[in-house]
């Protein structure tokens, strides 16, 4: 493991991100990122190394690529890079589908949307946790996730009616223990709303309505993890397509654009 960090010590970040991926081993590129991130802490590095790990043709049971693909996206959202936020959400959605079907799905969509808001792109942003609410009303963390993540955008009425909804669950049932919290950003959302600036007359009018459509969906059960999750219109008519031909399903799917591609990986 020393070689492996003295090779790299020297290194820039962008030297580093040139190296050929798969030249070293995934779990040794482990101590390289301990090596800058306690010793030298330089992120910037530390996150290069990682990109290098991700984007290696091998796979160590040893590596944990979750946390990995985690730390990099929260890196670049914190930097204020949001096309390589983007590129890394999506490219996290891929590795969870291909390895870990069905789990942690929701994180991995949540995730890939609040980048959207904090780019700015409200539509997309809030047509994709649309699309979240739909598959499962009853996930109490798309709410509590909602309250900080649209009031951050400025899109505080939005925000005090998605924790409105999520109040309303945890009232019925609380076991993650959260009323306390969605309470209290509830409090907030409604004294920065008071305080003016709002921005949610900046969300496209159809969007807004799709979004209370979804919110004022009945939470019913909550899903257990290993429960299939179906697909959701137009998806579902394009998995029954086969070799068959439907326009009207394939204008469907480009009129919505982006907000279906996490749908598309998993299919």
């Amino acid at each position: 493991m020393k070689e492996t960090v003295q090779h790299f010590k020297t290194m820039s970040r962008e030297q580093i991100l040139a190296t050929r991926p798969g030249t070293w081993g995934d779990y040794e590129l482990l101590s390289v990122i301990r090596h800058f991130d306690q010793e030298q802490r330089d992120q910037d590095r530390a996150m290069a190394i990682a990109e290098l790990i991700l984007r290696s043709p091998g796979h160590s049971e040893a590596v944990d690529y979750g946390e990995l693909y985690f730390e990099v996206i929260e890196h670049y959202k914190w930097k204020r890079d949001f096309s390589a936020a983007l590129r890394w959400a999506y490219a996290t959605i891929a590795y969870g589908e291909q390895h870990w079907p069905g789990m942690n799905r929701l994180n991995h969509w949540r995730d890939l949307a609040e980048v959207y808001l904090r780019a700015g792109d409200f539509d997309t942003g809030l047509a994709m946790f649309t699309r979240v609410l739909r598959a499962d009303p009853s996930d109490i963390w798309t709410y509590n996730i909602l309250g900080f993540e649209l009031s951050d955008a400025g899109l505080h009425q939005l925000a005090i009616e998605a924790l409105d909804k999520g109040l309303y669950i945890v009232a019925q049932h609380d076991p993650e223990r959260l009323q306390e919290q969605l309470a209290n950003q509830r409090r907030q959302a409604a004294e920065k709303l008071s305080a003016g600036g709002d921005r949610t007359d900046e969300v496209r009018a159809e969007v807004l309505t799709e979004f209370r459509t979804a919110l004022s969906l009945s939470p019913g059960k909550p899903r257990h993890e290993d429960e299939p999750m179906p697909y959701l219109p137009p998806m579902d008519r394009l998995l029954a397509l086969g070799v068959e031909r439907d326009d009207a399903v394939y204008e469907k799917i480009m009129d919505q654009g982006l907000v279906l591609i996490p749908e598309l990986i998993r299919m």
